[in-house]
């Protein structure tokens, strides 16, 4: 029977002990409906666009590059760049040049993308915001006191009784101290402020409970707002690409309380549909289709 036509399953009582990331809270957040498929109901997220194919590909590229430069002590050079990602998305020169001159060249396929040249604009993007990033860290490097010490870093905490878990992207030592960092392949005006972010407010805590640092957080955006297809891209903004922040003790009360509002909300078997932008929440939204109280 349609959900509309029936109430809803309630599958959690309010002393139950929640296991969620924030992942699950920011679909949470997002709307709850979207929570219920995905986290309760566990209906597969359908959508896979080339984005996301292609920030899969960069994330797993900075990740082994970040490695290097853990172990090496300096950031990888435009060499190593270019030879990790080659390996993490291998197309050789030939074929990319080929594609570029002839649509009908082949091209092996990539989920979300439609046909070759698109492909290789996607290679030759990824390519170009990885060196334009370890430019700029070879750029400030300062010595060894400058480099990564914890790569997708595991984490699990007890918070009001449920249990917090996630990974984090990246935490760069730096002379001013731990910067706790997430990787973004979409562009920063698409993007969320630290100030604000319930993720790195998640993270932060974990690197705090594990190190017992105080770090800064960040988003690093590997794309740029003027960022063309086809065009050489500008050098890295850090005031546009690398947005940090260290929370007071203000800041990070009131994301705290958004994390345990939308807790205690699950707990309750709140679902109803509420997207939190409306239907430009809908539109984005993987269960759309045949979501009953969908807007779009």
């Amino acid at each position: 029977m349609p959900i509309r036509f029936r109430e809803l399953p309630r599958p959690f009582v309010e002393a139950q002990t929640l296991e969620v990331s924030y992942s699950g809270i920011d679909a949470y957040q997002a709307c709850p409906r979207r929570f219920f498929y995905g986290h309760v109901l566990h209906v597969q997220d359908p959508s896979r666009g080339a984005n996301t194919t292609l920030g899969n590909k960069v994330h797993a590229a900075l990740l082994a590059l970040n490695r290097q430069w853990m172990e090496e002590g300096e950031p990888p050079r435009d060499d190593a760049v270019q030879a990790v990602w080659r390996e993490v998305w291998p197309i050789d020169r030939a074929t990319i040049e080929a594609a570029l001159a002839d649509p009908e060249t082949r091209v092996r396929w990539e989920p979300g993308f439609v046909f070759p040249r698109q492909v290789v604009q996607g290679w030759q993007r990824g390519a170009g915001q990885l060196r334009r990033y370890f430019e700029w860290e070879r750029l400030r490097w300062t010595g060894m006191h400058h480099r990564p010490v914890a790569l997708e870093q595991p984490f699990q905490f007890e918070l009001n009784g449920h249990v917090i878990v996630g990974r984090i992207d990246c935490v760069l030592q730096t002379g001013g101290g731990d910067v706790v960092i997430d990787y973004k392949t979409g562009k920063p005006k698409n993007g969320r402020k630290p100030e604000k972010s319930l993720q790195l407010a998640i993270y932060e805590e974990a690197w705090r409970l594990q190190s017992g640092a105080n770090p800064a957080v960040a988003y690093y955006h590997l794309a740029a707002d003027d960022d063309q297809p086809g065009q050489p891209l500008d050098p890295w903004r850090a005031d546009k690409q690398a947005r940090q922040t260290r929370y007071t003790v203000e800041m990070r009360d009131t994301l705290w309380a958004e994390i345990v509002g939308a807790l205690d909300r699950i707990t309750a078997n709140d679902f109803a549909a509420a997207p939190k932008e409306g239907r430009s929440t809908c539109d984005a939204c993987a269960y759309r289709l045949w979501c009953e109280e969908s807007l779009a």
